[in-house]
């Protein structure tokens, strides 16, 4: 029917034909003109010119490009997510070791506060668990 429309004209098609010839072509203007003076046509051609500029339609003839698509964003996501995991056990370790750092640094300012107050060494290494070898690098 697209041949006969090139060679012969609008006007030796029948009006399947036409019908034919809309549903199969990507050009405007032959939409244009194969509808035209056809009320009918015009409204087919409405519908036609509104699926092509459906995404959702325009998916179902690129299914590769669709799919390419959806795995792209699957990717995106799992991505995000693996961030979003990694950064939540990041904190989560950061605090923890600030935690025991923490505790670390008041063992030994407690020692330090210890010795100041002529404490022996294995008293405050009992008090504060610290070792002695440690309590005797901090005088």
């Amino acid at each position: 029917a697209l041949h006969k429309y090139y060679n012969e004209g609008k006007d030796k098609l029948s009006r399947l034909e036409k019908v034919f010839v809309m549903l199969i072509t990507d050009e405007i203007s032959v939409l244009q003109d194969v509808s035209e003076g056809d009320e009918e046509l015009m409204m087919l051609k409405k519908t036609i010119e509104a699926m092509s500029n459906d995404d959702g339609i325009i998916g179902l003839y690129d299914k590769e490009e669709m799919d390419e698509f959806e795995r792209s964003q699957g990717l995106q996501y799992a991505k995000n997510e693996g961030l979003e995991i990694g950064r939540a056990d990041g904190i989560e370790i950061g605090r923890a070791d600030g935690i025991k750092i923490g505790k670390e640094n008041a063992l030994i300012e407690t020692a330090k506060n210890l010795l100041a107050l002529k404490m022996n060494i294995e008293d405050i290494a009992k008090a504060t668990g610290l070792s002695p070898c440690v309590i005797k690098s901090l005088q």
